[in-house]
């Protein structure tokens, strides 16, 4: 038995250890490893100090998710949409190829890293000032995977 056993352990030997990979066939081998997961993001709510330092002052829909209460998340205007995402402002460009929401808000702004999907539904009766609608809003990274979804209501002027 020990017979059969030198020669194995005399080719293993042999083979030593595998090359190592470059940097790049490192960085190939994890881009591959992550492909199809999404990486999840939770916005943070757009405060009044957010709005006065960015300018964030043209006519916008405000959209809140169900249950985060009245702060948004995302303001929707004809120019540019912004959310706030790890203390950061990020903005979108409005898609024009895409069909204009009512007021002034668009179905799709397009940005850097992610894209934004929003939509208005129902009007809902008795806001206080503007009008208030029910709405989605969706965000999607670069490869068009969804990355944070939410139902609520958004505030149009």
């Amino acid at each position: 038995m020990r017979a059969m056993i030198l020669p194995v352990l005399a080719l293993l030997a042999a083979c030593g250890e595998p090359p190592e990979m470059s940097s790049d066939e490192k960085v190939a081998e994890i881009e591959q490893a992550n492909r199809g997961q999404a990486v999840a993001v939770t916005p943070d709510k757009i405060l009044y100090p957010d709005i006065e330092q960015h300018g964030l002052t043209d006519p916008a829909c405000a959209f809140a998710p169900d249950g985060g209460g009245m702060a948004p998340v995302a303001l929707a205007m004809a120019d540019r949409a912004v959310m706030k995402v790890s203390g950061e402002i990020i903005e979108f460009a409005p898609d024009n190829g895409v069909q204009k929401g009512p007021e002034v808000a668009w179905t799709k702004y397009d940005g850097r890293e992610w894209s934004l999907r929003f939509g208005l539904g129902q009007e809902e009766a008795g806001a206080l000032s503007g009008k208030r609608y029910e709405a989605s809003l969706e965000l999607r990274d670069g490869k068009d995977r969804t990355v944070y979804q939410a139902s609520g209501y958004a505030q149009c002027p």
